[in-house]
């Protein structure tokens, strides 16, 4: 019998060096080619949008993973960059929802 492992979430932040705000936008396109959102769902399904340059990510991949997709969608942009990436099992946050969403993380408003 085969199980599966359970998925891991993780909050990951990509602060770039000299980025601005359009930095900023180009990053969450390459970020989100990866898979990483750049809204959080809460326990009812309403999306809210993370800070910029956090992200939310879902999956079966490892800490350093988080890292290394971070440092490569900055240099895709052109930018350096210093990366944090933290497993969350529970986390508390006070956020903007996402407009029109219900258990949608994306596009973005």
């Amino acid at each position: 019998m085969a199980f599966s492992k359970p998925m891991t979430s993780f909050i990951v932040r990509v602060e770039l060096q000299g980025g601005h705000d359009e930095d900023y936008r180009r990053l969450d396109a390459e970020m989100e080619k990866r898979k990483f959102l750049r809204a959080i769902p809460d326990a009812n399904g309403q999306s809210y949008v993370m800070p910029s340059g956090e992200y939310f990510y879902q999956g079966h991949k490892s800490a350093a993973y988080m890292c290394e997709m971070g440092e490569q969608a900055a240099t895709v942009i052109g930018k350096t960059s210093n990366v944090l990436a933290a497993e969350v099992m529970m986390v508390a946050f006070s956020l903007e929802p996402v407009k029109g969403s219900r258990r949608s993380y994306g596009p973005f408003d």
